[in-house]
């Protein structure tokens, strides 16, 4: 909605960067409502090609695939593309290497001195409806991975489900990035 001249950057700044940096729930909230709920989500789906990502009645209860998320932070991030300018990819990957420390694993941990990433987490406690079982966690991780020269060298997305706690299934993720 940004690139499509509805909103200018200046107009969402505040709600996108809290919602990237420090998982702000209410700002993500507001931005959904500003996009039409799942229309703005569908657009960028439609418009990537993202064939298993589709919106639910919440933003947080989007259905996607680990697959879905490295080809959008690849077409929609890292290659020029004419959906995003280049100033406001750099905008949001600069957002994404901003994320606060304690929320900066996962894509974003246990890399080789010099490396950065440009990182967002996700992690969601299961409630009465929902599946898995109730009160398992949800622990989802998608960054780009940079070398020392700042070159990405690969983007990295993960799902997982059943945790018996948040930090298990953060200590998991911490645990695949170190082997990539």
């Amino acid at each position: 909605d940004i690139t499509a001249g509805k909103y200018s950057f200046a107009a969402v700044k505040n709600d996108l960067t809290a919602m990237i940096t420090v998982s702000d729930n209410g700002a993500a909230n507001r931005l959904w409502r500003k996009t039409g709920r799942g229309t703005g989500l569908r657009r960028v789906a439609s418009h990537y090609s993202l064939t298993k990502t589709s919106p639910g009645r919440t933003w947080g209860t989007t259905k996607t695939t680990a697959h879905d998320q490295v080809r959008l932070l690849h077409r929609a991030l890292t290659v020029p593309n004419s959906y995003i300018s280049a100033k406001n990819r750099a905008r949001i990957l600069s957002l994404m290497k901003r994320v606060r420390s304690d929320q900066h694993w996962g894509a974003g941990g246990s890399l080789p001195a010099g490396w950065t990433s440009a990182v967002k987490n996700g992690w969601y406690r299961t409630v009465p409806g929902d599946e898995p079982p109730v009160g398992r966690w949800r622990i989802n991780t998608v960054g780009v991975v940079y070398d020392s020269t700042g070159q990405a060298r690969w983007i990295m997305s993960g799902y997982s489900n059943t945790w018996r706690s948040q930090s298990k299934g953060v200590r998991a993720w911490n645990a695949v990035s170190r082997q990539i």
